[in-house]
């Protein structure tokens, strides 16, 4: 099977071995949890407003944000796409979002732990071409960062990086025909996780912007810009409608999830917290 055009990781779509029961028993079980869960802040951005962030190094600003890179095994954001302006020359750099510090955000600037002088030295990168492993190699020796594709690689040798602006436009399809476009993705901004992909049904029903998760994509053709994901159109069009002018709280993604009839992405089948890409349970 072609990279171009292969089914998701196995991590990251239904298992057909989940029956209905138990994913019933899952969410009935989560729902005696919910306002536990729900005092807790989440923490969702989205893509495109990263285009009005500054990235802060250590003594001076670098540029900002045009974009990011994501695995298609685990969704999660491994890149930053910096337009350096004339402080570089006007080059593009990457930084890995392991640079960026856990206390990072303020108002449109993410601060990094990096200096001036490391992005200015590190290796040229053509975005115009897809990001090899090579190249990755090359980045992570001289900005001194972890190897986060090795456990990964290991389940899923085909692992590769995505341009967001590249899946932004795609078409969507339920099993039974289009349902609209990737508009946008709403990711967790501690663990980097794409949450949430926003698909503008415009044009296929009234203005309306629904919320779909990456663990319900069967099928991507990355070169044809086609989606495919495992419910129906009518599961879609009665879906809760996602609000842009309101922050997506626990509570409304749990309401998703009952939709669906799919498990909630922090909890597994067992009933134990979902583990987050490149962690592992505690014991």
């Amino acid at each position: 099977m072609s990279g171009a055009e292969r089914p998701l990781a196995s991590s990251n779509q239904p298992k057909g071995s989940e029956s209905e029961a138990q994913r019933g028993a899952v969410l009935r079980d989560y729902t005696g949890s919910e306002e536990r869960e729900s005092g807790g802040k989440l923490r969702l951005r989205r893509v495109k407003d990263l285009r009005e962030y500054t990235i802060d190094a250590q003594e001076t600003d670098i540029g900002r944000v045009r974009g990011v890179y994501f695995d298609d095994a685990t969704w999660t954001i491994r890149y930053i796409v910096v337009a350096t302006g004339t402080i570089l020359g006007g080059r593009d750099v990457l930084l890995s979002t392991a640079a960026v510090k856990e206390r990072a955000w303020s108002p449109l600037h993410i601060r990094v732990n990096l200096d001036w002088k490391q992005v200015e030295t590190a290796p040229g990168v053509d975005l115009q071409q897809p990001i090899s492993r090579e190249c990755e190699i090359e980045q992570h020796q001289h900005y001194g960062w972890a190897h986060y594709w090795e456990e990964e690689a290991a389940r899923n040798s085909e692992m590769q990086l995505h341009s967001s602006e590249e899946v932004f436009g795609s078409k969507v399809s339920a099993r039974d025909g289009e349902i609209g476009r990737v508009d946008d993705f709403l990711f967790d901004d501690k663990s980097w996780n794409i949450r949430w992909a926003i698909i503008n049904t415009d044009g296929w029903w009234s203005e309306k912007r629904v919320l779909i998760s990456p663990r319900w994509i069967r099928k991507v053709d990355w070169q044809g810009h086609a989606i495919d994901v495992d419910l129906s159109r009518e599961q879609i069009k009665n879906s809760p409608e996602w609000d842009p002018r309101k922050a997506v709280s626990r509570k409304y993604e749990l309401e998703l999830h009952k939709h669906y009839q799919m498990p909630p992405y922090w909890v597994s089948l067992n009933g134990e917290p979902a583990v987050e890409p490149g962690q592992t349970h505690k014991t």
